[in-house]
């Protein structure tokens, strides 16, 4: 299909994927590129944000890879697990390549590392790194304060596994055993998973489980995040909060005990400049370690005034997001982004 008549035949929906998206992408939500929405569109077709993008890149036109959405449940629906052994990251990640699709006259993009949880769940989804899930999602007894946080309200918990496709097959079961909390999942050590069968009733969703969740660590107001440029490859950290508590934090805590994924992804192999507020590189990258600094310190000082203990992923876990390809390749177009991207 050619671009033009696509983007004309979907506007509505696009328009309101899009708006979901940078609404969801706000800093106390996503950090860098993390995160990812969808929308499953008439005829088959499911809009996706693309690996490496930000939430709020997404606009009706661009931001987003497109890909027939059932033939990827299927494969989670009808395909067990423990079979494929090894080779389930590729398998899933084979299955998704095989339905992207790309339109005449677009620049093909790679659909997000989620999409076969996307597939699997209704007609929106936003999926975050908020801050206020993560209190919980990272805490030494998640469950328990998810029960006492979200009394009454179905949700479904996924204890950690590696993201990609057996994130998915995790998702799936948890679903099917749990199908009426199948509109709002949390992930441990990862984050939020919402859907709805219109943008604003992800959003909502999204919405209840933050507040209750910042209302159970009674979290102060999230900080604004600010960066002063010095030229186009240098800019300082201008957050106040940032300057506040920086000198709390080292290496250790900040760039080696990781939380979750996004902060080893973006902060693990930074030099120790970062951490004083100096970022020899563009906007776009330095805007995201600024704000995953800000996050983590965030959760650090709420748990920690709440009386609630953190705990960072297992070593396995860093090993796999250290040497998984599919995060290689979102930190490149992360680090190649340009204002103007068309």
């Amino acid at each position: 299909m050619d671009r033009e008549v696509f983007l004309g035949t979907h506007r509505r929906a696009l328009a309101e994927f899009a708006d979901m998206s940078v609404r969801a992408g706000r800093p106390e939500h996503v950090q860098g590129g993390g995160g990812n929405t969808s929308v499953k569109l008439p005829g088959g077709l499911m809009a996706i944000k693309a690996s490496g993008f930000r939430l709020d890149d997404i606009t009706p036109r661009r931001g987003y890879a497109l890909m027939h959405h059932a033939p990827v449940a299927a494969f989670y629906e009808e395909t067990d697990p423990a079979a494929l052994g090894d080779d389930a990251e590729a398998r899933g990640a084979g299955v998704a390549k095989a339905h992207t699709v790309t339109l005449e006259g677009a620049e093909p993009l790679r659909p997000s590392v989620e999409a076969g949880a996307h597939a699997l769940l209704d007609a929106y989804v936003v999926h975050t790194h908020t801050v206020y899930a993560n209190l919980a999602c990272c805490a030494q007894q998640p469950e328990e304060i998810l029960r006492e946080a979200l009394a009454g309200v179905p949700y479904c918990f996924v204890p950690y596994v590696d993201p990609g496709a057996r994130l998915s097959f995790a998702i799936h079961r948890a679903i099917t055993q749990n199908p009426e909390g199948r509109f709002l999942i949390f992930l441990q050590n990862h984050g939020l998973i919402a859907s709805g069968a219109t943008a604003p009733e992800a959003l909502q969703r999204h919405k209840t489980a933050c507040a209750a969740l910042k209302e159970w660590f009674r979290a102060p107001d999230y900080p604004v995040v600010s960066l002063r440029a010095e030229g186009e490859a240098l800019h300082h950290s201008a957050t106040p909060f940032l300057a506040a508590h920086r000198e709390n934090y080292g290496r250790a805590r900040l760039m080696e005990s990781c939380l979750y994924p996004d902060q080893l992804v973006y902060l693990a192999h930074q030099s120790e400049e970062v951490l004083t507020g100096v970022y020899r590189m563009g906007r776009t990258e330095a805007l995201a370690l600024e704000e995953l600094l800000t996050a983590v310190i965030y959760l650090y000082e709420t748990a920690g005034a709440r009386g609630v203990r953190l705990v960072s992923m297992s070593d396995a876990a860093k090993h796999f997001i250290d040497n998984w390809e599919s995060e290689a390749y979102r930190k490149s177009v992360a680090r190649e982004a340009r204002e103007d991207r068309p």
